[in-house]
């Protein structure tokens, strides 16, 4: 197996950095795409901030609808069980 030397990593790693940095601080496009992130970056909490509202919200509804749901499930299954049960008496007492 081939090991690779913590200096060639570092050189490597240096070399990235620094040509990255030349490209955003040394081109038109690179500043360019540097402000675009930059004001990305600033508005990053506001963005996030509305995310996670309308996600609670979403969420909240779900939840709602789901408990609305079982409701009605168990409102149901209770009106079989007393349907059930009152055809079991009418049947007793025919016989």
């Amino acid at each position: 197996m081939h090991k690779v030397s913590n200096f060639w990593f570092g050189f490597l790693s240096g070399s990235l950095i620094g040509l990255g940095g030349a490209f955003l601080l040394g081109t038109k496009k690179g500043r360019q795409l540097l402000h675009h992130i930059l004001e990305l970056s600033e508005n990053l909490e506001e963005n996030l901030t509305t995310v996670i509202k309308e996600l609670e919200q979403k969420f909240e509804k779900k939840k709602e609808a789901t408990t609305d749901e079982v409701r009605k499930n168990e409102q149901i299954k209770g009106q079989q069980s007393l349907n059930h049960l009152l055809n079991k008496i009418k049947n007793r007492l025919t016989f």
